[in-house]
């Protein structure tokens, strides 16, 4: 009773962490930190769901405790295995590899050895499953049935604290596009020549779209073009 006490106390403590963390990455983060405060978990994988392509998306990997690109690692459909299981039937599961291989299709993580079990769990806010986070170790016998609700607690709070850091960061993004709108607006209406205003409109959106290089071109009332300002590598 006292070891669950603690576990649940550790358990409480980073989903505090995590509710008041806002950015995904951090909250990716806070997640792994969550889950291997409670179980053994050296290799760890986080799956989004894309529900545009219908394809699984590693959001955040640990191999051997140190995070690593996922950038390179390969995207999914649904499958017949583990995490699709832990997907589509909103519970977690616990998969193991034998002799035969593994008895489920699971995320496996390219660690110091071979990975012996892997505990998945959907990721859930309210009906909805966003994802499944995976827990990965090398001992056969690492995950129990406490450990399987333990992670599972950590899931749904992952669920509302991803649901969170999406809302915030779309609200920034939409901040972003209505201060660089106004900035556009005031440099046209500032200008009082063509080219100079072209110039001053170039300067505003290369401070938020970086590019190599930028031009304007503008298309008179008979149809013929010319170059009204250039910035970077964009030739006249």
């Amino acid at each position: 009773l006292e070891r669950r006490a603690a576990r649940l106390e550790a358990v409480a403590q980073v989903q505090r962490a995590i509710s008041e963390t806002i950015s995904l990455d951090e909250v990716y983060a806070k997640i792994y930190t969550a889950v291997a405060s409670v179980v053994d978990s050296p290799c760890f994988v986080l799956l989004s769901f894309d529900e545009d392509v219908g394809v699984f998306v590693p959001e955040y990997c640990i191999n051997d405790g140190e995070p690593i690109d996922t950038d390179t690692l390969p995207r999914f459909p649904p499958g017949s295995g583990n995490t699709t299981q832990a997907f589509l039937t909103h519970q977690p599961n616990v998969a193991a590899r034998s002799r035969a291989g593994w008895s489920g299709q699971v995320h496996v993580t390219e660690g110091r050895g071979e990975v012996a079990v892997v505990l998945s769990a959907p990721i859930l806010h309210g009906d909805r499953a966003l994802g499944v986070l995976q827990a990965q170790s090398y001992d056969p016998l690492a995950y129990d049935w406490e450990d399987v609700d333990l992670v599972m607690l950590i899931a749904r709070q992952a669920g509302t604290a991803i649901m969170n850091a999406r809302a915030f960061e779309t609200e920034r993004r939409e901040l972003e596009r209505a201060q660089l709108a106004a900035a556009v607006a005031r440099a046209a209406l500032a200008a009082s020549e063509l080219d100079q205003g072209a110039k001053a409109l170039i300067a505003v959106v290369a401070e938020t779209c970086p590019a190599s290089g930028m031009t304007i071109t503008v298309i008179a009332t008979d149809g013929t073009r010319r170059t009204a300002a250039t910035r970077g590598d964009a030739p006249a």
